[in-house]
């Protein structure tokens, strides 16, 4: 296991938040444990690299579970690995996503016409009581 230090920049965009609060303020250094190794990453939200590092991390447990292969030269590239499981999983998403909106958009088309053909029934039984109560006023 290396001591090493790497040192990364991080501006997460606004909005990608978790469940938790997740404050802005100044950049500052956030020290975070990955691949059994120390990395500082500069960053105006601390507490979303801490939830990202955990996240990375519980990928490499799950992948060093399923396939206790060696890391290094010739061997099984955990960071890699983990890299690709996280982008796989972040493509899955972000395609059920889209389907849930497209399914969400359509049925929503389908209650705004169904709403308007209501109204529209509802215009025209009032416009039909207002005929029908100018025809018995007129008789």
């Amino acid at each position: 296991m290396s001591s090493d230090k790497h040192i990364y920049s991080d501006r997460a965009r606004p909005g990608a938040t978790d469940e938790k609060s997740i404050s802005f303020g100044e950049p500052r250094l956030v020290t975070v444990k990955m691949f059994d190794r120390e990395y500082q990453i500069k960053t105006d939200q601390p507490q979303l690299v801490e939830l990202l590092a955990a996240e990375v991390n519980r990928e490499a447990r799950k992948l060093r579970d399923s396939s206790p292969a060696q890391m290094g030269p010739g061997h099984f590239d955990w960071p890699v690995q983990v890299a690709f499981q996280l982008a796989l999983s972040r493509f899955r998403t972000q395609e059920e996503y889209n389907t849930l909106k497209a399914q969400i958009d359509s049925e929503a088309e389908r209650m705004a016409e169904r709403i308007t053909a209501t109204l529209d029934q509802a215009e025209a039984e009032k416009m039909v009581q207002r005929i029908k109560a100018d025809l018995d006023d007129n008789l």
